[in-house]
């Protein structure tokens, strides 16, 4: 079993009248820390609805690295998740708009760790601090 939970992979079904719900909750376990977010709710609150924003998300946030950061250019996402680069392009202009991420270069996007956070504690104000530099 792997240490992902790939909300794309669940779904659950009410044993008396067969509706089925798929799992908004994207959770990945890793060397101790917890990353966890409800992913469609986030993609909601961003005005985002559907499967590929929802998609989008989830790949960057499966993609942050120690330091809160996702690394790929909108191309890259696209190609990778077999989208256009404007439907990732929406996407991150949702995040940057309501404060969620920040450009650190071209390819380069640093997480809010009030919104998603990689790590402990320690981790957090290392990576506050690189998030109050930029603009």
């Amino acid at each position: 079993m792997s240490d992902s939970l790939d909300y794309r992979d669940w779904q659950a079904v009410n044993k008396i009248t067969g509706e089925v719900m798929d799992f908004d909750l994207f959770q990945v376990k890793e060397g101790g820390s917890w990353k966890k977010i409800y992913v469609k709710e986030f993609c909601l609150m961003l005005g985002l609805n559907g499967a590929i924003p929802t998609k989008v998300l989830a790949y960057m946030i499966e993609g942050l690295n120690t330091k809160n950061e996702f690394h790929g250019t909108q191309r890259e996402i696209a190609t990778k998740l077999g989208t256009t680069p404007a439907t990732v392009n929406k996407m991150i202009v949702a995040l940057k708009k309501g404060k969620h991420i920040k450009e650190v270069r071209s390819g380069c996007y640093i997480f809010n760790t009030k919104s998603i956070q990689y790590g402990n504690t320690g981790n957090k104000i290392a990576v506050l601090k690189v998030w109050d530099t930029l603009t």
